[in-house]
């Protein structure tokens, strides 16, 4: 049961790290370093998680890339909707 939790957590910390990434790329491009610095925080946080998660079982790594993937499309078509 840990495990599924694991995996859970793994995959969405990455896809909370692409997704917080876009908007600190975003806000550094716009030249808003006070919201990027409080993005770029939780970038930290998000993926301090994950590579706390993978570092006790190393098969968490491969929903962390899929995670990162899924954030990372996710947050490009949600973008470009705006």
């Amino acid at each position: 049961m840990r495990t599924a939790i694991d995996i859970i957590i793994a995959f969405v910390a990455m896809s909370v790290t692409e997704l917080i990434w876009t908007l600190y790329i975003h806000n550094i491009r716009d030249e808003k370093l006070v919201t990027a610095g409080l993005y770029n925080m939780g970038i930290f946080l998000s993926t301090s998680l994950a590579t706390v998660l993978y570092m006790n079982n190393k098969w968490l790594i491969i929903p962390a890339a899929l995670g990162a993937f899924f954030g990372t499309y996710i947050s490009k078509f949600f973008y470009t909707k705006k």
